[in-house]
């Protein structure tokens, strides 16, 4: 399986690294932690450079993803992405705009603020948020 670990606005691919990466090495997967354009996404709704130069953040982690995939050769049913805060808003458009299927998403301190627009096609979702992100 692959796990996608998108960091929050201002912060660095480290981040995830550091969190994740002992859990994901126990378990033998995969893990994808990209850095966004001067620390941010562009989740439509938020945040920063990605945003205000309306980077396409959701097809550089298509040909990411699709890359990983094929390379790694995993399986179409075992991908899952969380963000944190501006990559937990990416993390919630995703199920509706790749072009695959994705297993779960865990968008934390953050999530479309439309949920009508969080279509998951079928994706688990585990949603947390947070009284502490003064950012979004």
């Amino acid at each position: 399986p692959l796990i996608v670990a998108l960091h929050c606005f201002g912060c660095r691919t480290d981040w995830g690294l550091k969190r994740l990466s002992g859990a994901v090495d126990a378990l033998g997967w995969l893990l994808l932690v990209p850095h966004g354009l001067e620390g941010s996404w562009n989740a439509g709704s938020c945040c920063g450079y990605a945003r205000q130069y309306e980077v396409d953040d959701v097809g550089f982690l298509r040909r990411l993803i699709d890359s990983v995939v094929l390379e790694q050769s995993v399986r179409h049913d075992a991908i899952f992405v969380a963000g944190w805060s501006n990559g937990g808003f990416l993390t919630s458009l995703l199920p509706a705009a790749l072009d695959r299927p994705l297993r779960a998403i865990a968008p934390f301190a953050g999530h479309s603020y439309e949920l009508p627009q969080l279509r998951t096609r079928g994706a688990a979702v585990l949603l947390q948020m947070s009284r502490d992100d003064v950012v979004v």
